[in-house]
């Protein structure tokens, strides 16, 4: 089989019981296969053997892992989705960018789970890097990933059971124009444009009766984006925070059916830089900073 660029390919339905938050082994078996250029970086763990090993009992394997200046991930070739068929429940989707793409989604699912919510599947579509109004652009842009506005529809509003989506999506639109390795490259956007961008998802949703909660942008004074260990890419202004303050404050009072407030997370007044034990670099939340997000999503929208 080969898979062409964008297409979806989907198993054969197997009759199998899974509990809440029990993990799940899936095994691909690959030939003639030189080079993987597709894969997630989030979600899951991933272990390479040669040859075919589908029929084996047990097997060993190496950890796929992609290293950098910006953290560890978690590599996952081919595979993006599980769908769990169950009748009554609905899914959640937690889509946006590297402030997103850790282990908030199963940290929520978690705690909705404790709180007894049982058929709600939390769906884990964020993408480090990620844009709202423009493609990745750069080294990385491939893995940046397609912008928010085009990949909405494939990514949340098509995914099944959604009655919910929680988006967190805007900070790399302000960061990467400005930073020394982007500039020229990373497409500039407006606030005005921005704004009716966020307009453009809550109406789509709100079309197919879909609920949106928007995420306020996270503060990010302290962040260098040590890239490709090239040194400091960006240096924090006022000038430059400004768009993100302007954002938050519309998004405060938006359209869409409530927004998570992320500004006590800050250790200073102005809410421009969030709390060391929270982040890792200045903007990349520790498990301290996921829990905290946690916190202050509802158990029930």
């Amino acid at each position: 089989m080969t898979l062409r660029k964008g297409e979806t390919v989907y198993s054969d339905l197997l009759d199998y019981h899974v509990d809440a938050l029990e993990p799940v082994t899936v095994s691909m078996y690959m030939k003639n296969t030189d080079q993987l250029k597709t894969f997630g970086l989030i979600g899951g763990t991933t272990y390479i053997s040669s040859g075919n090993q589908v029929n084996l009992p047990a097997t060993t394997g190496v950890p796929m892992v992609l290293n950098g200046s910006f953290g560890e991930y978690d590599v996952i070739p081919l595979f993006t989705g599980l769908d769990v068929d169950r009748p009554d429940a609905s899914s959640t989707v937690i889509i946006g960018d590297s402030t997103l793409a850790n282990d908030i989604p199963i940290l929520y699912s978690t705690k909705q789970h404790l709180a007894n919510v049982h058929n709600v599947g939390v769906l884990q579509q964020a993408i480090k890097g990620n844009r709202l109004c423009a493609d990745g652009a750069g080294r990385l842009g491939m893995a940046y990933g397609e912008s928010m506005l085009k990949r909405y529809e494939r990514d949340a509003l098509n995914q099944p059971g959604v009655k919910n989506i929680i988006i967190k999506v805007g900070c790399n639109d302000i960061i990467h124009p400005n930073c020394k390795s982007m500039m020229g490259i990373a497409p500039k956007v407006t606030t005005k444009e921005m704004i009716n961008a966020y307009k453009v998802l809550i109406r789509k949703a709100h079309r197919r009766n879909i609920k949106v909660y928007l995420v306020t942008r996270s503060a990010w004074k302290g962040y260098t984006r040590n890239i490709l260990n090239k040194g400091d890419d960006i240096e924090w202004t006022l000038e430059i925070d400004q768009m993100r303050k302007d954002i938050n404050a519309w998004i405060k009072t938006n359209p869409a059916d409530g927004y998570i407030d992320l500004d006590d997370l800050c250790q200073d007044e102005d809410c421009t830089e969030l709390r060391s034990e929270y982040v890792t670099d200045g903007v990349h939340f520790t498990l301290e900073g996921q829990k905290a997000v946690v916190e202050k999503l509802p158990v029930r929208l």
